[in-house]
């Protein structure tokens, strides 16, 4: 189970706050991770997703390091590359990115998704070009909502100035 550094689950630890990295929480799932693939781990990502209002919060990415036959390696035999960002994040673990709650909670969950986002990038069970159409499509419609909640906010702060305004002209006036 992902659980913050209080021991209750991650997903409890980030409503009414943000999502916080939890270092006892990405060593024992790293270690599991390495049981599959001794290039998978997970790592906190501080600055994944914006937060309307300009803020951003930090979600854990399965990410899977540079094996030694990727020509990008050679970087990091050169040092011109840092050995610590030789990696490609693979997916998220949150369902649904921007709303950190949907981190799964029991072992079961978390390894079913490491094995979904593992399975997603074989390109012959789900294209890469129909999952990257999907992945727009879906940051549209998320895009629609957030604007759409803005102008609702907007419209009811401006009703709301409207009511204050004629509420002190009619007192003004009599």
């Amino acid at each position: 189970m992902l659980v913050d550094t209080d021991g209750r689950p991650l997903a409890a630890s980030v409503r009414g706050g943000s999502p916080q990295r939890n270092e006892l929480t990405e060593q024992r799932v790293n270690a599991e991770l390495q049981q599959l693939d001794s290039l998978l781990h997970i790592r906190w990502m501080p600055f994944a997703v914006g937060i309307p209002g300009g803020r951003r919060e930090g979600r854990y990415a399965l990410c899977s390091y540079w094996p030694d036959i990727d020509p990008r390696r050679q970087g990091v035999r050169d040092g011109t590359q840092d050995p610590t960002e030789a990696f490609d994040i693979i997916g998220w673990f949150c369902e649904d990115l921007q709303d950190a709650s949907t981190v799964p909670q029991d072992p079961e969950s978390i390894m079913r998704k490491v094995l979904d986002l593992l399975h997603s990038c074989d390109n012959t069970r789900f294209p890469w070009r129909t999952r990257m159409a999907q992945v727009i499509e879906h940051n549209k419609k998320r895009q629609e909502k957030v604007k759409q909640e803005a102008v609702e906010e907007v419209k009811d702060m401006a009703a709301d100035q409207y009511w204050h305004s004629n509420r002190a002209s009619r007192v003004f006036l009599s």
